[in-house]
């Protein structure tokens, strides 16, 4: 699973974002704003930039190796 979706802007002008709707999980709303400050704040750092053939390999790498159940991880691009 790819998680973090709850700080994704729903509308043109960045204003709102999943974790703002009625129906998502009020048990999640706490984790999704910090995370979601947490992203803000790696994206003021510079670019991070990955490859979608290099995310994907890495995607298929946990799901056959299965290293991290549970567990956040991070790809970095070579």
């Amino acid at each position: 699973m790819v998680g973090g979706a709850g700080s994704l802007y729903v509308n043109p002008e960045h204003t709102a974002q999943v974790m703002d709707g009625a129906d998502f999980p009020e048990m999640f709303r706490p984790l999704a704003t910090h995370m979601g400050k947490a992203l803000d704040e790696l994206r003021a750092r510079g670019e991070s930039v990955i490859s979608y053939a290099d995310y994907a390999v890495a995607m298929v790498d946990e799901a056959l190796e299965g290293n991290h159940i549970q567990q956040r991880i991070s790809v970095v691009g070579e």
